[in-house]
């Protein structure tokens, strides 16, 4: 059983090219699948994969006090959704 989560946070990004930098490689370790947009006005993340690697990585975004707050909506499929990881910036 895989858990998809989606989960946005308005908060300024004063540089999302460094954030969404800083986002590929840990969502990639945890063996995670969707789409992340950043921007300066936040974030907005769809993603999939193993229940524990969803949650490590919500805590480590978490650990970012502008993302604290954070709160992710989950469901479960037998399947992962998403073909592959993007992660993208947005104006």
């Amino acid at each position: 059983m895989y858990t998809s989560i989606a989960a946005y946070c308005f908060v300024h990004v004063d540089d999302p090219h460094a954030l969404a930098d800083a986002i590929e490689p840990i969502a990639r370790d945890h063996g995670l699948l969707g789409s992340v947009l950043v921007a300066e006005e936040g974030i907005n993340l769809f993603l999939a994969g193993e229940a524990t690697a969803v949650r490590g990585f919500l805590d480590w975004l978490r650990a970012d006090p502008r993302f604290a707050a954070i709160a992710a909506k989950e469901s479960w499929s037998a399947q992962v959704p998403f073909a592959r990881l993007k992660v993208k910036r947005k104006r």
